[in-house]
């Protein structure tokens, strides 16, 4: 009796020692960072993707120092003088900024809100900042822009939402039960989400942006969650469903404003989450799955009408579409972290911590190029492109800077 005692225990904490081996592995077995060194060779662009795994980032040696006298400032290096290396950078605003957008393609200033003095601003890259109104906005949470930032619908910790027009500075009040609003490409519709306590009576649907003219598109039910809204730049598609296949694949519904049946496509990854190209013919979306030791992958892939899930490619980049932004049709620009756990998808505080560098794709090609480090070692939020500006916000600090692109 006490043999198989002593078995049984022996047993247990062999089973133990090796679920915990499993878990390390799987969730934080650190894996190699991205070098930064540079070669002298810049990569040149190739007509194919690259095989899965085969990519290697460039590399970037630390730019030297230059000494100036005290108290001045070195000139602002640019992404294209950087070459990868370390690039200056220069805080425009040391406050909170929850929501950043640009103002239009030609335009180099943005809009940004501050939620220590809850108030909206337009700023230039020099630093200069314009009150969009003098009214204030406790207790918004969440915002979300026209494609020219005109506009506003802001959502507010008590449940209340309104729209606001920075140019009439008026404003409309829209009902509670709303949520998670897109503008349409004119500015002038929104898609969201009608939620209530009876199922059958949840919808997502679209409306002019004061609120009026609502039609009802598709019935939600109880799968609100798994609805994205996202009007798309081609006006076609206002959201998308997720429906889980199996452990790590997913459909991926497109859906229309007038309920169009559009093709659907399935998709090797959890965690789906996604970007419309400026024309909205392409979407940009982060995944992970086992392939990639379960750390998010970029990809592209047609999503236009009947071509929706044609020429879809692995970028081969481990980092989320929300910490990517589009500066052309084909041109984009992404925040890396310069090193991820395996599990990062899963557990995506990881890499709340670690620094970001910056990387531009050309998502024709696959041509990828790491080509800044900001200074001061920034985990990045959130990316806006204004003309020959980027501009970023720092996850941790809620800071905003700007690098020039040229």
């Amino acid at each position: 009796m006490n043999i198989k005692r002593i078995a049984l225990i022996i047993g247990f904490i062999l089973f133990v020692v090796g679920m915990a081996l499993l878990l390390y592995y799987a969730f934080f077995k650190p894996s190699a960072p991205l070098p930064t060194t540079p070669t002298t060779e810049v990569p040149s662009v190739t007509p194919e993707f690259p095989a899965p795994g085969a990519f290697v980032p460039p590399t970037a040696t630390p730019a030297t120092p230059t000494e100036l006298p005290v108290g001045q400032r070195p000139p602002a290096a640019t992404i294209a003088d950087a070459k990868g290396a370390i690039v200056q950078t220069t805080e425009i605003q040391h406050d909170r900024n929850t929501a950043i957008t640009s103002t239009g393609s030609q335009s180099d200033s943005i809009v940004t809100f501050d939620s220590f003095d809850q108030k909206f601003y337009r700023i230039t890259p020099d630093g200069t900042q314009t009150e969009l109104t003098d009214q204030k906005f406790p207790g918004a949470t969440t915002i979300a822009f026209t494609p020219n930032a005109d506009k506003a619908i802001i959502e507010f910790y008590d449940g209340s939402n309104i729209l606001y027009n920075f140019t009439t500075k008026q404003q409309a009040t829209l009902p509670k039960h709303w949520r998670e609003f897109s503008f349409g490409p004119s500015g002038s519709q929104i898609a969201f989400k009608s939620l209530t306590n009876d199922s059958d009576s949840n919808w997502l649907a679209i409306a002019n942006d004061d609120g009026s003219a609502g039609q009802q598109v598709e019935p939600l039910g109880i799968k609100g969650g798994l609805v994205d809204v996202a009007w798309s730049p081609s006006d076609q598609v206002i959201a998308t469903y997720r429906e889980g296949v199996d452990g790590f694949h997913q459909k991926i519904y497109f859906l229309g404003k007038n309920g169009e049946n559009f093709p659907a496509m399935t998709v090797n990854g959890r965690d789906f989450q996604n970007k419309w190209s400026p024309q909205g013919d392409r979407m940009i979306y982060s995944a992970y799955s086992p392939e990639s030791n379960l750390k998010p992958e970029l990809w592209v892939v047609d999503a236009l009408g009947d071509t929706i899930g044609n020429n879809r490619r692995d970028l081969q980049i481990n980092t989320w579409v929300d910490k990517c932004t589009f500066a052309s049709a084909s041109i984009m620009y992404c925040a890396v972290p310069s090193r991820m756990d395996n599990g990062a998808g899963v557990v995506r505080t990881l890499s709340d911590k670690e620094e970001d560098y910056l990387y531009r794709i050309n998502i024709d090609t696959g041509e990828k190029i790491q080509v800044a480090q900001p200074d001061g070692r920034h985990t990045i939020e959130s990316i806006v492109i204004a003309k020959d500006n980027l501009f970023f916000t720092d996850k941790n600090s809620g800071k905003l800077f700007t690098i020039k692109l040229q």
